[in-house]
């Protein structure tokens, strides 16, 4: 979706700079906020969706510039502008906010700017052209895109709101490690709100259903902070999503335990891997779960998730939380793969699951009974068909959607010893048995993991990166400089080498630790 691409570009761009810690002293809560009483993002208002804080620029310009996959990535943002990259430092200064604030039409990126000479720094960003906007109030720079000049206007005066009073920035700051190159914080009461007056009921199909989703997930969660510095050409991320415990169901709390067994990657990977994870599916807590995003939305595509429920076991004679979430244990990974076979990559999801053909039994009557769902609803449009057969001794079942136009082919799956294995097609599915029969999920740490115990893990080569980005651009609606952007990342992550995240439970949130490895570091 475009909200979550915008997202990730803010946060690439904050691979450019620099944070410190000379920082005003947190304020008390005031009416009305400026830049010589507060620091930065005090400044924004409630409904903003994101922010990075980014400071001493110019005191490690030169270390960025090194960077040779950094430093293009900046000539690409800037080509067309009349901004040279050596004039950054000199605008942006030692304080810098980039952001994402709902506006009452559209989400408007803002920048605001506390450069050490206002009258130098106002002419070269006006400098950028007709296409940008600059507003200088409440003791700094303030630019966004000219078509939102009146919403720009709007929020640099201030309306009595601030970031501050929504996402409890002194816990971050407490709660991240200190200083970094730039330090940014998510607002999940803004993004819920959003997506619930633009999203909900006004998109059609799956964008309206993840849209409902999202929001109701995020009434757990308090706010999400993240740290980015720089390191011997690695790019280190760690962030923390807080979550509200008593909001989430008690089953659901339990789960946030630092206890729990880690989650490791799959030692030696295969040649074909371009991307992996390893977490724990957490089984026990599927049903409350879907329930509590049913009670959170009302109107969403779980409302009845209760009612189906009751119907499958009723005509199943099976109970869901004992034969199939009960059956698969505290391990799972996912692997995307090249695919020999076809341009497009491929993927193998592995659930561990001590009672792998109760499970087996299960999904295959799940699939049965919407058969005859499919039948009813959709007056025998599409339905889906399943195929079982037989390969190496183990039974193979292959799942399609039939319509009036031909099949349209899914997953196949099969149980083999303790493990369920599902993939994209049969070539995949192999390499999930090859890493069942080799041991390599019997756990392990390799180089792309740390020594610490992660409850997930993830890594992925920079290729594979690039190319979601660039497949992305379908979802990118607003016009060439969009592209232009998205392009820029895409060519910085086909410099990265590989990307990996560990993630751990801590007991109201999740901690991740991530590294971005670019070619040509150590």
């Amino acid at each position: 979706m475009k909200r979550i691409i915008i997202i990730v570009i803010i946060i690439l761009l904050s691979l450019l700079v620099s944070c410190s810690a000379d920082a005003p002293s947190t304020p008390e809560h005031e009416a009305h906020f400026t830049a010589a009483t507060a620091p930065l993002p005090y400044l924004l208002p409630e409904r903003t969706l994101l922010a990075v804080e980014i400071y001493n620029l110019a005191g490690r310009w030169s270390e960025i510039r090194a960077i040779q996959a950094l430093a293009r990535f900046q000539d690409k943002l800037l080509a067309g502008t009349a901004i040279r990259p050596d004039q950054l430092p000199l605008v942006a200064g030692r304080r810098l906010v980039l952001a994402l604030v709902a506006g009452s039409r559209t989400i408007m990126p803002l920048a605001v700017l506390l450069p050490p000479d206002m009258d130098s720094a106002e002419p070269v960003l006006r400098s950028l052209g007709p296409n940008w906007s600059v507003v200088r109030a409440r003791g700094a720079l303030w630019v966004a895109p000219s078509n939102a000049t009146d919403e720009l206007e709007i929020v640099a005066a201030g309306d009595g709101s601030s970031l501050a009073r929504v996402v409890p920035l002194q816990e971050a700051d407490r709660r991240l490690p200190a200083g970094g190159l730039a330090r940014g914080w998510v607002n999940p009461a803004a993004l819920k709100q959003l997506l619930r007056s633009r999203v909900e009921g006004k998109l059609s199909g799956l964008i309206d259903a993840v849209g409902g989703l999202l929001s109701a997930e995020l009434e757990a969660v308090r706010w999400i902070g993240f740290r980015r510095e720089l390191e011997a050409g690695r790019i280190v991320t760690d962030a923390i999503t807080v979550y509200d415990t008593r909001v989430l169901p008690r089953e659901v709390a339990r789960v946030l335990d630092p206890a729990a067994t880690p989650a490791t990657l799959p030692v030696p990977l295969p040649e074909t891997v371009v991307m992996a994870a390893a977490f724990r599916p957490e089984p026990q807590v599927a049903l409350p779960w879907l329930q509590f995003l049913a009670e959170r939305n009302t109107a969403g595509p779980l409302r009845n998730v209760e009612f189906w429920i009751e119907e499958f076991e009723e005509w199943s004679n099976r109970i869901l939380a004992d034969d199939l979430f009960g059956a698969i244990g505290e391990q799972a990974w996912l692997l995307v793969l090249d695919s020999r076979s076809t341009n497009s990559p491929s993927w193998t999801l592995i659930l561990q699951a001590p009672q792998s053909h109760r499970a087996e039994a299960t999904l295959l009557d799940l699939l049965d009974w919407s058969v005859e769902q499919a039948w009813a609803r959709t007056l025998g449009l599409a339905v889906p068909r399943i195929r079982d057969y037989r390969r190496d001794g183990i039974t193979i079942h292959e799942v399609a959607i039939r319509t009036p136009f031909g099949e349209v082919a899914g997953p196949v799956f099969a149980a083999v010893d303790g493990f369920l294995v599902a993939a994209a097609g049969e070539e995949s599915l192999q390499t999930g048995f090859a890493l069942v029969a080799g041991g390599a999920l019997a756990g392990g740490v390799g180089d792309h993991e740390q020594s610490f115990s992660a409850h997930a893990s993830f890594w992925a080569r920079g290729t594979a990166l690039a190319g979601l980005v660039e497949s992305s651009l379908v979802l990118c609606d607003v016009g060439e400089h969009c592209n232009t952007i998205m392009m820029a990342a895409a060519e910085l992550l086909a410099n990265v080498s590989f990307a990996s995240a560990q993630a751990r439970y801590e007991a109201d949130a999740m901690r991740m630790h991530g590294e971005i490895l670019l070619h040509g570091s150590r």
